[in-house]
């Protein structure tokens, strides 16, 4: 297995040392080659990073966002609690009334 895989190796060494000697463009367009795949592996990595402060922005924009519904919803609780307590002393003073009345 191993020697089959050096004599692969080899042979695709070869071949390129081969077109290297009879191709003079061929040096140039494998350089140009290693170019081009360097700038697509840049430009990979740039919308990586673009992308991994974009979630990490809305990760913290979620956090804000559940912090201030935590808030509301307690506020919200305070709100019923004040408008049931409110209630039920008037409609003690209400029917107090009506008695006092009748």
């Amino acid at each position: 297995m191993a020697i089959n895989n050096c004599r692969e190796q080899t042979t695709k060494t070869l071949s390129h040392l081969l077109l290297l000697r009879l191709q003079p463009g061929y040096l140039d367009r494998l350089i140009d080659s290693m170019h081009d795949l360097k700038r697509q592996a840049d430009r990979a990595k740039t919308k990586m990073v673009e992308a991994t402060a974009a979630v990490k922005q809305a990760e913290n924009e979620l956090t804000d966002l559940h912090a201030e519904l935590v808030e509301d919803q307690r506020e919200c609780k305070e709100l019923i609690r004040f408008v049931s307590t409110r209630s039920l002393s008037s409609d003690a003073h209400i029917s107090s009334n009506t008695f006092l009345n009748k």
